[in-house]
């Protein structure tokens, strides 16, 4: 059992369940005993037969409570969770910035804007955002001129609004 469930106020990403031993500990969590009681759920195979069931009362389950609260009572367990962050969220956490995964980088405006570092990290090629993500269609002609397109064919293809340029 895995997935995106909502919680009293915020999601949460739950990647749980998936072995006998997880499942025990998950069920062992405060608020979560009913899920242990339900026979239809008491092996692996009846878990995947009663998924949708099984996913639904776990969804409800996590209503009852907040995302921090749920994580500090899985992680307690041993029970893998954990939470969804925005973009806001990443930028704003410590340790991503710890981690030196939040840069900045002048945007086609020359404005600075903040980005998220690659989290891999490779000694002899390191990888790097060295350019801001292009506007839809800002490379469209120059990839179907390399691509042998003439002019008149691209010209042809805005006119009908088949591509943006």
């Amino acid at each position: 059992m895995y997935g995106v469930f909502e919680t009293r106020d915020q999601p949460i990403v739950m990647m749980a369940a998936m072995r006998e031993e997880q499942w025990t500990g998950m069920t062992a969590v405060p608020g979560m005993e009913p899920l242990g009681d339900d026979p239809r759920f008491k092996t692996l195979r009846g878990r995947a037969e009663h998924a949708e069931d099984l996913n639904a009362q776990f969804q409800d389950l996590l209503l009852k409570a907040t995302r921090d609260e749920w994580i500090e009572r899985f992680t307690a367990a041993d029970v893998l969770c954990g939470p969804i962050f925005t973009y806001d969220d990443v930028l704003a956490d410590p340790q991503f910035h710890h981690n030196d995964l939040v840069g900045e980088l002048l945007d086609q405006d020359g404005e600075v804007m903040k980005i998220l570092h690659t989290p891999i990290r490779l000694s002899q090629t390191p990888a790097q955002v060295r350019t801001p993500m292009p506007d839809l269609g800002q490379h469209t002609e120059a990839i179907l001129q390399e691509l042998g397109y003439p002019s008149e064919a691209i010209e042809r293809l805005r006119d009908q609004r088949i591509i943006s340029t």
